[in-house]
């Protein structure tokens, strides 16, 4: 139940559905400077990773909980197909035309539109369709990051520097509690 409620309703099942990867219990910056300084060779040993941490706790942890691998969240899949969402749609059109896959000069137009066509003969879930979503996912992506990146590159790089913004943490001389990245005036 403990880690039922700590995924829902402390927000790890949220933040990892938007690519935000949060830990809570680790934001005093105390602990994590302490943190920062300790040797690559103790964070990970024998491939096994946050050796440091778990040993800290060895103890306090179910033998399970020890030896548990690392097992990422991942959010459900979003089907990329035509027709399920209108904004979907609109990023298939411009980023995956034959247009813009000559554009970007990466993929090749008809394989992509092969797996496409074989993919609408799956009209059920099953684990050939989850990857060739995924490959769809992979290359919109691709195509998204070398229009915004590298096709505009010139225009980018002729573009001024933004301005950095300063936001004040906290008044000055004030403190502030363990999760607060302000340090001590």
């Amino acid at each position: 139940m403990l880690a039922t409620y700590l995924l829902t309703i402390l927000g790890d099942r949220a933040e990892m559905g938007h690519s935000i990867e949060g830990r809570t219990p680790f934001l005093d910056h105390h602990l994590f400077e302490a943190a920062r300084h300790i040797p690559d060779r103790f964070k990970i040993r024998n491939g096994v990773e946050k050796h440091v941490l778990r040993e800290a706790f060895k103890n306090r942890v179910t033998e399970a909980i020890y030896a548990r691998k690392k097992w990422p969240y991942s959010a459900p899949p979003q089907w990329i197909e035509k027709g399920r969402y209108s904004r979907l749609d609109a990023l298939l059109e411009k980023y995956l035309s034959r247009k813009a896959i000559a554009e970007s000069g990466i993929f090749n137009y008809r394989r992509i539109r092969a797996c496409q066509w074989f993919a609408r003969l799956f009209f059920f879930d099953s684990g050939l369709k989850r990857m060739l979503n995924n490959a769809f996912v992979v290359i919109l992506t691709v195509q998204i990051l070398d229009h915004l990146f590298v096709q505009r590159l010139e225009e980018n790089l002729s573009r001024p520097a933004p301005q950095p913004v300063t936001v004040p943490l906290a008044p000055e001389g004030t403190r502030r509690g363990p999760s607060s990245c302000a340090v001590d005036q």
